[in-house]
This record gives C-alpha cells, sequence and structure tokens, in this order.
C-alpha cells in the first residue's frame, strides 16, 4: 500500500461495519477513504439509536483524518444527515439507480452532488 501511495494513488477502505472492515482495518491500512456500508446508514432517518451509532462513527473518522463516504442514500432526509455528519460523498438510489453502459450517455446529471 505504501508503494502505492507513493505513486499518488489514495486508497479507499469498502463496506466498513460489516465483515472484515473495522476499525482496526483502518489502523492497519493507511487508508484516504472510508465508504460507510448502506446497513449503517439506512434506518438512522427513524431509529435514534441508529442515529447515534452513525454520528459517533462519524466522529471518529473526522478526528483520524479520514474522508468518508456514505452509502445508501434513499431519500433526501438521509442525504441532510450525511452531510450534516461530515459526508465528503454520496452514493446511493436517491442519485441513481444502477445501469447498464449503454444507457449512460442519455443519464441526466441531477443537481445532488456536494457543492
Amino acid at each position: 500500500m505504501a508503494i502505492l501511495k507513493r505513486f499518488g494513488f489514495q486508497i479507499a477502505i469498502d463496506d466498513f461495519g460489516i465483515g472484515n472492515s473495522n476499525f482496526s482495518r483502518i489502523e492497519k491500512i493507511e487508508c484516504d477513504y472510508v465508504k460507510l456500508d448502506k446497513s449503517l446508514i439506512i434506518g438512522v432517518d427513524t431509529n435514534q439509536s441508529k442515529r447515534s451509532v452513525l454520528k459517533a462513527i462519524s466522529q471518529v473518522l473526522f478526528s483520524l483524518g479520514k474522508k468518508m463516504v456514505f452509502e445508501g442514500i434513499e431519500n433526501a432526509e438521509l442525504e441532510s444527515i450525511a452531510i450534516d455528519y461530515g459526508a465528503n460523498f454520496l452514493q446511493g438510489f436517491y442519485y441513481g439507480k444502477p445501469t447498464q453502459i449503454t444507457d449512460l450517455s442519455s443519464f441526466q446529471f441531477q443537481d445532488h452532488f456536494l457543492k
């Protein structure tokens, strides 16, 4: 990983919060980005306990200087919460559904990008 970083590559840990993607892994891998798994995001708009957990995780990642990608953004409320919790990038069905490469030419970018 150190060699890749010397060549200017940036490293992202995917699916943080499930499986082997946890704080221990962030300590071992010198990563730039942490992609928070959608299981951490979905439901935070209606569940205060999940919201508290997500806020705590976000605060720790911010204090470690990690950029955060919030996966699973499916509505405006989740988008708002993610932005409030320091998301650098957002990903999810709210911005677009999976599509075939042949359909990308007709894809219209919406005004859902962080400024």
